[in-house]
């Protein structure tokens, strides 16, 4: 939010080069991102050829960190884009994130809340 606050001033007070600036300097200075889109609910096809997963991602971000999380129908993706300069074991990390929804899982269903 804070970020969008400063391109939309910059480009009423500067107009769309200095806006453009600014938002290249913000995604060439940030470390991490994530995404989520929300899939269809049922199953879709492809040509006849029914879709097993969807998993989005995008390519040539400036992040050391992209996480992108997909919805289709009663599953969750999660798709990790990596720089292994910053990060230099990601399976390591993938591995860290399962374990972790998983403990959030156990919790969840130890309470009673799913």
């Amino acid at each position: 939010m804070f970020t969008f606050s400063i391109a939309e001033l910059a480009l009423k007070l500067f107009g769309v080069k200095t806006a453009s600036a600014v938002s290249h300097r913000i995604f060439c200075h940030t470390t991490m991102s994530f995404s989520n889109l929300v899939g269809p609910l049922e199953e879709i096809g492809f040509y006849g050829h029914p879709m097993a997963f969807l998993a989005p991602t995008s390519y040539g971000q400036p992040h050391a960190l992209m996480i992108n999380f997909q919805s289709y129908v009663d599953k969750m993706m999660i798709v990790l884009s990596v720089n292994e300069g910053t990060i230099p074991n990601p399976h390591r990390l993938c591995e860290d994130m399962v374990e972790s929804l998983r403990l959030i899982k156990d919790a969840v269903v130890s309470r009673g809340l799913a």
